[in-house]
């Protein structure tokens, strides 16, 4: 089970299917969620809603810090499930574990963020006009984003991210590697320090095994 917005959008990044992720998750039974790390999106430098989303967003934010791509979604395995926390994660029963997915354990709502095997666009923006009208119409929480969200992305942006906007053909043969430039490599338009991640043991205590994908398929 999992919740998305109308501007989120899943990618699977690895030589596998979501089916075959979740069916990995399925046989572990200390995992009770797989939390799905963001990829939020710039305007593109667009003033008005382009014809398609995927095509039109382009451009988004770096891994550094800050940065919002920490915030993550969560699948939810229903036989687990004991209620909502909050818009991203769930409670769940047994003492089983949301974790991310490389295997490592996943607390509070954000962590470092890792896109191996699959990967969350937010097109938290859109165009300058569709950003005005969001603000216009608040959300499902009353809660309206201000400027100053706007403007915290924009700065954090200038990541080349053209993976949603590349036809089926290009995924089926799998001939172009479009993570040469990842979030976590590249420089927003306004640098600012990195903090390493929490994640680098070489261990797995989960016991993933890695996936390895030469080419990248785009979901």
């Amino acid at each position: 089970m999992a919740f998305l917005d109308a501007d989120e959008m899943l990618e699977v990044t690895a030589e596998e299917t979501l089916k075959e992720l979740l069916q990995r998750l399925e046989k572990n039974r200390s995992i009770g969620a797989l939390a799905i790390l963001g990829m939020t999106h710039t305007s593109n430098g667009l003033l008005e809603r382009p014809s398609s989303a995927r095509k039109g967003f382009t451009d988004c934010i770096w891994d550094g810090n800050p940065t919002h791509n920490g915030m993550y979604k969560s699948i939810v395995k229903t036989e687990m499930h004991d209620g909502a926390s909050g818009v991203h994660g769930a409670r769940l029963l047994g003492n089983t574990k949301t974790v991310g997915e490389d295997g490592f354990e996943v607390s509070g709502g954000r962590r470092t963020p890792t896109r191996d095997r699959i990967a969350l666009h937010h097109y938290a923006v859109k165009s300058r006009q569709e950003y005005i009208e969001k603000m216009q119409r608040s959300n499902a929480m009353d809660q309206p984003k201000p400027w100053s969200f706007w403007d915290e992305v924009e700065a954090q942006g200038g990541v080349p991210c053209p993976q949603m906007a590349i036809n089926l053909f290009a995924r089926r043969v799998g001939t172009s590697n479009l993570h040469s430039l990842s979030p976590s490599s590249a420089q927003p338009r306004h640098p600012t320090p990195t903090t390493p991640s929490p994640h680098q043991s070489p261990s797995n205590p989960l016991h993933f095994s890695p996936i390895p994908h030469p080419f990248v398929h785009i979901f």
